[in-house]
């Protein structure tokens, strides 16, 4: 897998985590454009990675993991 791969899939993931209600794992994985496909297990590292750059947090809500950003840190929300 070439490093662009890995660095657009975590880009689509972010842009994912700025709306507010945030995504589950199945959510993220699902939403991933058939090219950038894969285990749930990458993208739990692919999550992994963006918690320690950005302010990304957890909440479970009916018994599941929400990731979402703390706030809108970059401003995406406000031009989506």
């Amino acid at each position: 897998m070439s490093r662009n791969v890995q660095v657009l899939r975590q880009w689509l993931l972010f842009q994912k985590l700025e709306r507010a209600r945030g995504a589950t794992l199945e959510e993220l994985v699902g939403g991933l454009p058939s090219d950038y496909a894969c285990h749930p297990r990458t993208v739990r590292r692919d999550l992994e990675v963006l918690e320690t750059n950005f302010p990304v947090i957890t909440d479970r809500r009916d018994g599941k993991t929400i990731w979402r950003l703390m706030n809108s840190t970059f401003g995406f929300r406000d031009r989506c």
